[in-house]
C-alpha cells in the first residue's frame, strides 16, 4: 500500500492497491477502501482512485484600525497598541500640526 497522491484542484486521490489480481478484483478492493473509487489496471497494477478532501487554504485574520490619541514617538505608539491589543501594531500618523498614534490589530 503506498502513500494517496493528490492530482490537482480536482480533489481526486491515487492510491497503489499492488498487482491487479483476477478480473474486476482490482475494482472491488478500491471500492471496499473508497466508495466513490474507481479501479484501474496498468501494466498488471491496481491503483485506486478516488475523491479526497483538500483542505482550505488559510483564513487571512480580519484587521481593526483604532487611534490611540496623540503620539510622542512611534516606539511608544506601537508599545502602547502591543499592550492593549492581540498582535497590535502601531505608528505615528502626522494629521494638521499633531502627531496621532493610529494602531493596526487582529479583530
Amino acid at each position: 500500500m503506498g502513500i494517496p497522491q493528490v492530482e490537482g484542484a480536482k480533489g481526486a486521490c491515487t492510491a497503489p492497491l499492488g498487482g491487479c489480481g483476477p478480473r474486476g478484483n482490482c475494482e472491488q478492493r478500491c471500492k471496499a477502501m473508497h466508495s466513490d473509487g474507481e479501479g484501474s489496471c496498468n501494466l498488471g497494477l491496481c491503483t485506486c482512485t478516488y475523491g479526497c478532501f483538500t483542505p482550505p487554504s488559510p483564513v487571512q485574520p480580519k484587521l481593526c484600525t483604532i487611534g490611540l490619541g496623540y503620539c510622542t514617538s512611534p516606539n511608544d505608539c506601537n508599545q502602547k497598541c502591543a499592550s492593549h491589543y492581540n498582535h497590535g501594531q502601531g505608528g505615528c500618523d502626522f494629521v494638521g500640526n499633531v502627531n496621532l498614534c493610529s494602531c493596526i490589530y487582529q479583530c
